[in-house]
């Protein structure tokens, strides 16, 4: 059956964004948006039944959009206290966060604060690296639960009781693993010295002398190069039926944040014909400085893409990626991936904890919250970083059993609600053998 909504005229855009491009990929049930004089939302069945869901926490004034402090406070639901059917509460945690407008809670505008970035449009005081923290984020108590997810299950629930011949949603969890190339190869990068005294610090003193040694004979050999996993992990991922993306800087943007780059390279070429006769992706990870700058993102796209065309790989059309640094504007860096001609991005994760910045692990249609307006790409959220997990200067938690355990509950919650579980694994963080296990175990738990 098909459910008609209507609206307040002030928050349409917003309205029809979420019933179109969010709710109904999940529940595939709402036909036209309407605008009636009401401020609440009415979603409307066929046997002309209604019901009525408050969007307080949206209906802002226009001059007041985007302006001042995160204003709004996430208050815990008892899932037990919603009278939902069994089939619903399964996909839920036994409390859920929602914003509460007045006496009701706002499970629309929780589910388009979460999903569009709202509070990242704001005024923030940025890390060193100019990026919007874990710290500064609203939902943080909750990055472990995908609570817009969660939402939306509870919003379908909802539904279900006036409307019990309703669907279920079904998807199918998915596990999608990416790598960011920062470095194709220890001979590209620069100072030489520093990188191997690197390897040698994490384990691999014997690989770090030898790259050594054979740098200063000019020789760059191939199965001496401790940065160059990528077939390692093709087959990895090949033994699992999974479809890895690796993701490359065309440009250097930053001296230091970003590595030497010489997109005609052999060593390129030979790792491209590999991803590409295995099946998996190749894909673009602009620069340190491109996040704000349409020129360079731009000129990043073309860069790799000629590149591909060069070493013979003219039928691979380079789709999406992840931004370096995981630095990002909202909305400005989407719209410039859009622009770009870029079908997706999956930079949406924190650099210091691991969990759902988004609240979600379905990829989902990203929102203009400046032009009030969707965008043409699609978001992929990132739910875990190696780095993020591993190292002290964020998470923490080292290459063990507390690194596995935090990684499947993540897993686990993706699983739960049937998204993508959606991980980041650098090529450089598969030296030792330890990082090998930890990443095999949580592809396998």
């Amino acid at each position: 059956m098909m459910l008609n909504v209507y609206c307040p005229e002030k928050v349409s855009n917003e309205i029809r964004w979420l019933f179109l491009d969010i709710l109904n990929p999940f529940m595939d049930c709402f036909g036209d948006i309407f605008i009636h004089e009401h401020e609440n939302v009415t979603v409307v069945g066929d046997d002309g039944g209604g019901i009525s869901f408050d969007v307080s926490a949206l209906l802002v004034e226009s001059e007041q959009w985007l302006e001042g402090k995160w204003r709004h406070h996430w208050q815990e639901i008892e899932v037990d206290e919603l009278s939902l059917d069994e089939e619903t509460k399964k996909k839920l945690s036994s409390t859920v966060p929602v914003i509460k407008s007045s006496s009701e809670y706002d499970y629309l505008s929780s589910l388009f604060f979460l999903l569009s970035r709202y509070e990242e449009a704001l005024d923030y005081e940025g890390d060193r690296f100019d990026r919007f923290s874990s710290e500064q984020c609203s939902h943080r108590p909750w990055l472990d639960q995908p609570i817009a997810d969660e939402i939306k299950w509870i919003f379908f629930g909802l539904l279900k009781k006036g409307w019990p011949e309703l669907k279920v949603p079904h998807s199918e969890f998915r596990i999608v693993p990416s790598h960011d190339i920062d470095h194709p190869s220890i001979y590209f990068a620069s100072p030489l010295w520093r990188h191997c005294f690197g390897v040698a610090r994490h384990g691999a003193p014997l690989k770090a002398a030898l790259c050594w040694v054979i740098s200063i004979f000019g020789v760059r050999n191939r199965l001496v190069d401790p940065y160059d996993t990528l077939e390692w992990i093709i087959q990895e991922s090949d033994k699992r039926g999974l479809q890895s993306a690796f993701y490359y800087i065309p440009i250097q943007t930053h001296d230091k944040k970003d590595p030497p780059v010489n997109m005609e390279s052999e060593r390129l070429r030979v790792q491209w014909a590999n991803i590409d006769e295995s099946g998996h992706e190749i894909g673009l990870h602009p620069g340190f400085e491109t996040y704000q700058n349409n020129d360079l993102i731009c000129k990043s796209k073309e860069t790799l893409q000629l590149a591909l065309r060069k070493a013979g790989l003219e039928h691979v059309c380079v789709q999406g990626g992840r931004q370096h640094y995981l630095r990002w504007k909202t909305p400005q860096t989407a719209q410039l991936w859009a622009k770009a001609g870029m079908q997706y991005d999956s930079t949406l994760g924190f650099a210091d904890k691991v969990g759902f910045r988004c609240g979600t692990c379905f990829p989902y249609k990203m929102y203009d919250v400046v032009e009030r307006t969707p965008i043409a790409l699609v978001q992929r959220p990132l739910v875990l970083m190696d780095c993020s997990l591993m190292n002290r200067a964020y998470e923490g938690l080292g290459r063990g059993p507390r690194a596995l355990e935090k990684a499947v509950k993540l897993k686990e919650a993706c699983k739960k609600v049937g998204g993508e579980f959606t991980l980041l694994w650098h090529n450089t963080r598969l030296i030792r053998n330890d990082e090998r296990r930890l990443y095999l175990s949580i592809l396998d738990a």
